[in-house]
């Protein structure tokens, strides 16, 4: 599949949020994780957020950048196109970039770095490619000795151990330029004077972006701003909760049973006093007349009567011809 492929299949299934699960920040998070389990259709804060990561005209303008410069390039107008390429590496903290468009972001640092007219300058594009991770990239675009030097000079770019403050605790991940991290330390290929892109992701606590260098990475110490506040009965939903079309507070599941009762209440479930009292036929009245002396008895007696005298044998002897076994 390539880059390209993937670009556009991402771009067309990356926004839809669901049904979003917003917990408490005082949630334990065993029983958050349990009922998130037991409902496979609801997602968290932070994964609904990794759907619409990059937004989708963040792409659309990356895409748009890199396809002009690289028009002006394959025409042959190189001053043109360094400056194009110039305005794609622009957007790299921009976003919190996926891996295609990362590739992207490399691919024009890589053009840069052959456009480039001194050493010094190519050697500064190859290291800047370096905090985008690595890339499978299409290694006929470039020359030969460009791709050599391109792979040594990230050999020598330092790896750096970043311990992210709260991570796994507060903060269940942290993305330096668009590269997911989930435990300490993180691990980050990047020059000294490179300007990091650090996010903070929580399904507690709002996102925070932060740029640095990746040195001072470890100092910050983000903000932690809830997503929910409030209690059961009244939540109170942050600005940045407000954007997904479909939320489901959570406080707890002790809360969940009471709002579902509620419910239960407020929609009438209980049975109508008509249905829960059937009505059956009455029986017939009694009445004092004895029962010989009911009109209803003594027909039956004598119909009785006439169906017994209509069944006897003799009767119906009387009306057949006799008979001899002696043949006449």
């Amino acid at each position: 599949m390539t880059i390209w492929t993937v670009y556009f299949l991402s771009a067309v299934f990356a926004y839809a949020d669901g049904e979003v699960l917003i917990p408490a920040p005082d949630i334990s998070a065993v029983e958050y994780r349990a009922y998130l389990q037991a409902h496979s259709e609801l997602r968290t804060p932070s994964g609904a957020l990794d759907a619409r990561r990059p937004s989708r005209n963040a792409r659309e303008r990356l895409i748009r950048l890199f396809a002009d410069a690289q028009a002006a390039y394959l025409s042959d107008d190189l001053e043109g196109a360094r400056k194009s390429f110039e305005t794609v590496v622009g957007e790299a903290t921009t976003e919190d970039w996926g891996v295609p468009d990362r590739e992207i972001l490399i691919l024009s640092f890589l053009r840069l770095a052959q456009m480039a007219p001194t050493p010094e300058q190519r050697l500064a594009y190859l290291k800047g490619s370096a905090v985008f991770g690595a890339a499978e990239l299409d290694r006929k675009l470039f020359p030969p000795p460009l791709i050599q030097e391109w792979e040594e000079t990230l050999k020598n770019v330092p790896m750096h151990e970043v311990r992210v403050a709260g991570l796994g605790r507060d903060w269940s991940r942290v993305l330096f330029n668009g590269q997911i991290c989930t435990q300490n330390p993180c691990r980050i290929r990047a020059d000294r004077t490179s300007v990091v892109r650090i996010t903070w992701l929580s399904d507690r606590w709002l996102p925070v972006t932060k740029f640095t260098l990746i040195e001072q990475a470890e100092r910050i110490e983000p903000d932690r701003r809830a997503w929910l506040a409030g209690r059961c009965e009244e939540p109170k939903w942050s600005e940045e909760s407000e954007k997904f079309a479909s939320r489901q507070a959570f406080f707890g599941l002790e809360c969940t049973r009471a709002t579902v009762a509620r419910a239960a209440r407020d929609l009438n479930f209980q049975p109508s006093a008509a249905a829960a009292s059937p009505t059956w036929p009455e029986p017939p009245k009694k009445t004092d007349r004895p029962i010989y002396k009911s009109p209803w008895l003594w027909l039956g007696v004598g119909a009785l009567a006439a169906i017994v005298v209509a069944n006897n044998p003799k009767s119906k002897d009387k009306d057949k011809e006799p008979s001899t076994t002696y043949g006449y």
